[in-house]
């Protein structure tokens, strides 16, 4: 979920809340506490129209009523001005979409599409960060579904696919998008198979990753479990090093969990390799040491 699709559920929340409180609002005494301290204890009167009428202690529920009134009566105020200010944030809002950048680009930066004849399949592209970079899908089917853009320049099939490309890049990853891979079945026979992203963690170690979008559709899920099944066959299967998502029942992908999985889990896993790969130079330098002096 977006930033533009949280504004509006809050906005949604908040003018619940209005309703709510007015209904509320209606069954709750209206006035002002005013409380006087005596030797025998505090008192309590109600001032409506410039009178004050005394609680008795037998009606001091009434006090809680009016203390939850005057709750809601500046919770209603914070409320007005948050609807406001979302109201102005919203019509001034324009969500990044990159797909609508780049058609309104001028022509002349609309050829230079990934997915047009310019751009080989597999192509590098070396982008940001040093060494950063990614590769564009090799798959040749259907390459007129590569219409997704992300802020660098990947192209994908899907906008979830898309969210998590665009994640990766956010933490530094480089992304190999559809490469393809050559793996062998059961009977020994070659298989290609094409990766949703590979991702180079540590010098010989990348990480896949398989996002299911279309789970309602019985043929596409059938052939992901053979593709999930051929892996496995591959020594390639989770946790080792493999990541398999899927979208919501509804449709779409939770960017916030994808987010967390790329920072808490990928992130410290790069990092874990990266220092026991210094550990292991290290460990080989003073083995050398050792074999100098002996």
């Amino acid at each position: 979920m977006g930033f533009y699709e949280i504004a509006q559920k809050n906005l949604k929340k908040e003018l619940l809340f209005l309703r709510e409180t007015r209904d509320e609002m209606k069954n709750l005494p209206e006035g002002t506490i005013v409380r006087r301290d005596k030797a025998s204890g505090p008192e309590y009167y109600i001032k409506k129209d410039g009178l004050e009428i005394y609680i008795p202690k037998d009606r001091r529920q009434m006090i809680n009523d009016m203390k939850r009134r005057r709750i809601l009566e500046e919770a209603e105020s914070i409320a007005r001005e948050n609807i406001k200010a979302m109201e102005r944030l919203l019509k001034k809002y324009r969500p990044l979409d990159f797909d609508e950048i780049e058609r309104n680009l001028p022509r002349s930066y609309r050829g230079l599409d990934p997915a047009e004849p310019g751009f080989k399949p597999g192509e590098k592209v070396f982008y940001g960060r040093k060494g950063q970079h990614f590769t564009q899908s090799e798959n040749p089917y259907m390459r007129e579904k590569l219409v997704n853009s992300t802020y660098f320049g990947l192209k994908t099939r899907s906008k979830s696919e898309a969210i998590i490309a665009e994640s990766l890049y956010r933490s530094g990853f480089s992304v190999y998008y559809e490469k393809k891979k050559i793996l062998r079945d059961q009977l020994g026979r070659k298989k290609i198979v094409y990766i949703d992203f590979e991702i180079p963690l540590a010098p010989g170690f990348e990480m896949g990753w398989e996002h299911n979008g279309l789970l309602d559709d019985e043929i596409y899920l059938q052939r992901n479990i053979e593709k999930i099944q051929l892996y496995h066959l591959n020594g390639i299967y989770q946790p080792k090093n493999l990541i398999i998502t899927a979208d919501k029942p509804g449709g779409g992908i939770d960017s916030e969990y994808i987010d967390c999985l790329v920072q808490n889990y990928l992130v410290g896993l790069a990092r874990m390799l990266s220092e026991a790969e210094s550990f292991s130079e290290e460990r080989k330098l003073f083995e050398k040491k050792i074999q100098y002096k002996w």
